[in-house]
């Protein structure tokens, strides 16, 4: 059954409008009555917490409508739940028994008293990402009945937590509105180059930024017979792993970019992210072994929302206009002499969005903003 139930997981990554009925089974593997994921965003200097993806036994407008209500209240938890899961590397679940012990003084919340009246009552979440502590946020919740999550509920949700974080990860900049009605066409909107190869690396979909990404650059190569090849002589073994084990997905926890691949080109670099993919309404089902393929080419140009990125990173207005121009493709001295500062201030500014975002390179700080501009943060932030 886990098994399955990690399967349908990375299914969410090339179709998130499937992360209800996955959480859903989620809940039901761990004891809880639903599962959700939230986000902290900031508009006009306030936090506010939005919840992107919930089980489907759950209805939108009354979670809205809960979490309009109980907002500041809500901040505090989420901080709580980040503060603790957030202290050491390992992904796993915090109840809210560990900064709530006091059972008088937890009930008397205005939020739980809520809840209550819905039959809920304890929660339990964790980070799962720790590039950006306001997204990707994973939460359970138990009714009254059941009490707080178990130790044996905890030690299967260990097992699920970092494919959770990989399947949101990857899937995140394709965006959830809705099943891929007419899958070529929106494959073909994405700022991303998107493939699926089944599990001898034959492609079975790939958009057309895909195919021009082939044309472009000596990584990889697409042979006669369809059959998708690394060309590149760096990360083949790691390449390999991920297109032919399942296990080699899911082993870097809250850090799953960190199972990203970096191949420099003559005018940039390729962030590329494999996971598996085994269902899909529009290719009429996977065969085992398929896997999801995304490649962020950093030579394009990319219009990046500053505004948005702003509501997850504290950016300042500079860093912003640093950012904006970064993801235009502009070198630092065309940046400098854009702005009329120094190649010396911009370097600075660069380093500190290096520093804000958790990312190691131009590549990988491009590829988080575009990320965060996704289809679906648009919808949920506008």
């Amino acid at each position: 059954m886990q098994h399955n139930l990690i399967s349908k997981i990375y299914d969410c990554a090339i179709d998130p409008a499937a992360w209800p009925a996955a959480l859903s089974e989620i809940a039901n593997a761990l004891g809880a009555n639903g599962a959700m994921f939230f986000e902290v965003s900031n508009r006009g200097g306030n936090d506010f917490i939005i919840a992107p993806h919930i089980s489907e036994n759950f209805k939108h407008e009354a979670v809205k409508r809960y979490l309009d209500a109980f907002n500041d209240q809500e901040i505090i938890d989420q901080e709580h739940f980040a503060r603790l899961s957030g202290a050491n590397l390992d992904l796993d679940l915090i109840s809210d028994t560990e900064f709530y012990p006091n059972h008088a003084t937890f009930d008397k919340l205005p939020n739980v008293q809520a809840m209550m009246k819905t039959g809920l009552r304890h929660r339990a979440g964790t980070l799962l990402n720790l590039d950006c502590w306001k997204i990707d946020r994973f939460a359970l919740q138990y009714s009254i009945e059941h009490g707080p999550i178990t130790p044996q509920e905890k030690a299967i949700a260990k097992q699920l937590l970092p494919h959770i974080a990989k399947s949101l990860r990857v899937g995140r900049p394709l965006g959830s509105e809705g099943h891929f009605i007419a899958l070529q066409s929106r494959l073909d909107g994405l700022a991303f180059s998107v493939a699926v190869v089944d599990s001898k690396n034959h492609l079975i979909i790939a958009n057309q930024n895909f195919h021009e990404m082939l044309q472009d650059h000596d990584v990889f190569q697409l042979d006669r017979t369809g059959q998708l090849k690394l060309i590149s002589q760096s990360h083949q073994a790691q390449y390999n792993a991920l297109i032919t084990q399942d296990d080699a997905h899911g082993t870097k926890g809250r850090f799953a970019r960190s199972e990203a691949l970096l191949f420099p080109t003559n005018s940039g670099a390729l962030f590329v992210e494999i996971c598996p993919a085994n269902n899909h309404p529009e290719l009429h089902g996977l065969a085992a072994g398929s896997r999801l393929i995304t490649v962020f080419d950093s030579a394009q140009k990319h219009v990046i929302d500053t505004e948005i990125v702003s509501r997850f990173f504290p950016l300042t207005k500079t860093e912003s206009q640093t950012l904006n121009l970064l993801g235009l493709g502009y070198s630092n001295n065309q940046i400098a002499e854009e702005r009329n500062r120094s190649p010396e201030t911009v370097k600075s500014q660069i380093k500190n969005l290096f520093n804000k975002t958790n990312t190691n390179n131009r590549t990988e700080l491009v590829q988080l903003a575009v990320s965060l501009n996704s289809p679906f943060s648009r919808s949920w932030l506008r």
